[in-house]
C-alpha cells in the first residue's frame, strides 16, 4: 500500500487565455491511497484516469484507489490537479518508479489534457499543488518560469451557490490577461491577481459585489480559475463576515512546502 497527498490552490493568473498562468497552494488536502488488487477498483471518473495513467507509466496489475479530499466540490480550487499529483506520487511509491517532481508535473499536464480535465494542462495549478509554493508557468512550453514570494498570509475562500461560467471565448480578455501574466512574472502578484479576477468575472458574468467588497477592505483577488469559487488574500475577518451572504466562507492557510515527499527538487 502507498499513500500521497497534494494541496488545492487558488489562481493568480488563469492560463487559458495566454498559456502563461500563476497559482498558489492552499492547505486543502487531497489524499490518494493505492494498493495491489486483482483488478482495478475505483469510482467511475477515477477509474478512467487510472487507466490512462497506468498506460503512461507502463505498469500492469490491478490497483485499488481511495481518494479523500478536503477541497470543496466547486470549480477553481485545483482539486483535479491535486488529485492527479497525489495519484501519480502514490503509484510511483507502490511500483517503485522513482518519478521526479518534473515527471509528475509533465504527466499530470499531459493526462489532464487527454482526459479533458484541463484545456492547457494546468501546469501552474499542478506545480503549486505539488511543490507547495506560488509559481508562474508557461503551460504550453511546460516550464516553471518563476517561484513567487507571495501570497503568504491566510486566504479567504468564497463558495457561491451557483455553477461555473466556463465555456466562454477568452479572446476578448486575452490582452488584459497578458498584462496580468507579465505583472506576475515581475513579482507583482497582487495586482496580477486583481486584473485576472476582474477580467474573468466580467467574461463569465459573475457578481462583482463580493470582489469589490474585499478590495474595499484592502484585499486582493476574486474569481479563481473559471470559478465559481473566489479566493482573496489576505484573510480579513470583516470581509469574511460581509461575504457570508454570498455563500459559504472558508479560511485557508497558504502552505510553504509540499504535502507529500516529492524526491529531489525540480
Amino acid at each position: 500500500m502507498a499513500e500521497a497527498c497534494a494541496w488545492g490552490g487558488g489562481s493568480i493568473v488563469n492560463a487559458i487565455a495566454t498559456g502563461v498562468g500563476a497559482a498558489f497552494p492552499l492547505n486543502l488536502r487531497v489524499a490518494v491511497e493505492v494498493s495491489p488488487s486483482p483488478v482495478d477498483v475505483a469510482d467511475g471518473d477515477v477509474l478512467r484516469v487510472l487507466d490512462r495513467v497506468k498506460a503512461r507509466l507502463g505498469v500492469s496489475g490491478g490497483v485499488r484507489v481511495w481518494v479523500r479530499s478536503e477541497v470543496p466540490r466547486v470549480g477553481g480550487l485545483k482539486s483535479s490537479s491535486a488529485f492527479m499529483n497525489a495519484l501519480l506520487l502514490a503509484l510511483s511509491d507502490l511500483f517503485s518508479l522513482g518519478l521526479t517532481p518534473m515527471d509528475v508535473l509533465r504527466l499530470n499536464a499531459e493526462v489532464s489534457r487527454e482526459v479533458g480535465i484541463s484545456v492547457t494542462g494546468a501546469l501552474d495549478d499542478a506545480a503549486a499543488s505539488l511543490l507547495g509554493v506560488p509559481v508562474v508557468t508557461d503551460n504550453l512550453a511546460m516550464r516553471v518560469l518563476r517561484v513567487l514570494e507571495g501570497p503568504a498570509d491566510d486566504a479567504l475562500v468564497l463558495l457561491p451557490p451557483y455553477g461555473s461560467g466556463r465555456g466562454k471565448d477568452v479572446g476578448p480578455i486575452r490582452g488584459l490577461i497578458g498584462v496580468a501574466a507579465q505583472m506576475a512574472l515581475a513579482g507583482e502578484w497582487a495586482r496580477a491577481m486583481d486584473i485576472n479576477a476582474l477580467a474573468h468575472a466580467a467574461l463569465y458574468g459573475y457578481n462583482m459585489e463580493p470582489t469589490l467588497t474585499v478590495w474595499g477592505m484592502g484585499g486582493h483577488g476574486g474569481v479563481s480559475g473559471t470559478g465559481p469559487s473566489h479566493v482573496f488574500v489576505p484573510y480579513i475577518e470583516d470581509a469574511a463576515r460581509a461575504l457570508e451572504r454570498f455563500g459559504e466562507v472558508l479560511r485557508a492557510e497558504v502552505p510553504r512546502g509540499p504535502c507529500s515527499r516529492i524526491g529531489r527538487p525540480l
